[in-house]
């Protein structure tokens, strides 16, 4: 079980890069705690950015919506009260995280420096039997079902949220182990052909430690 309260984070986007001005159209942001889902923040986003066509037959969010949609300094700020200090959890955690660097800069806002853990690099060491770790293979394979269509981001984040909170499940059934961001964040780090090596490893310390130094070369 997730011994934390966590916030997993999706966003719908114009494109790949902010450093290519792509920006965010949408924002879904799911605090989970005591392994349930507790609260969440939802909003389409208006940065000023046309829709490419193939970004609205993708996601189903047009040009229409996103000229009624909030601005998007509003959005982020909103945003950034939610999720506060707590660790970030996402799906291609590294795609989200570079939009929530870029958003929070263009709104004024100081970089966050929350912990980002990543659900598909967890995925891939506690479900390497699977084809592929997109999030609909991995939630098929749990038995968790999409509450509407994929990509968008609430749908995508409620998903993801039950991924991790699945997943979390599991690693603290198999290996008998209290889990925390902290763990969560040193297995998506930890090589895949080592990760259980140095998870037993991890174990061992932290029922031996009294402190948190000799944790810290796991």
């Amino acid at each position: 079980m997730l011994d934390a309260t966590c916030i997993v984070l999706d966003f719908e986007t114009t494109g790949l890069s902010p450093d290519q001005g792509d920006r965010i159209t949408e924002v879904a942001a799911i605090r989970v705690a005591n392994n349930q889902i507790l609260g969440h923040y939802t909003s389409l986003a208006n940065a000023g950015r046309g829709i490419p066509s193939f970004i609205t037959q993708l996601t189903g969010i047009s040009a229409q919506m996103i000229r009624t949609a909030p601005p998007v300094h509003q959005v982020i700020h909103e945003l950034a009260r939610f999720v506060g200090n707590d660790p970030i959890i996402a799906h291609n955690a590294s795609f989200d995280r570079k939009f929530l660097i870029a958003e929070y800069r263009y709104a004024g806002l100081a970089s966050p420096n929350n912990d980002v853990i990543c659900t598909l690099r967890l995925a891939r060491r506690l479900l390497p039997q699977l084809p592929n770790h997109k999030l609909s293979t991995i939630a098929s394979h749990l038995g968790i079902r999409f509450p509407s269509d994929a990509h968008r981001a609430e749908a995508d984040a409620r998903v993801a949220a039950g991924v991790l909170l699945a997943l979390s499940h599991r690693l603290a059934k198999q290996h008998d182990i209290t889990v925390t961001p902290d763990l969560l964040t040193r297995i998506a780090h930890w090589p895949a052909s080592q990760w259980l090596t140095r998870l037993a490893r991890y174990k061992t310390r932290v029922q031996d430690s009294t402190g948190c130094d000799t944790q810290q070369t796991v």
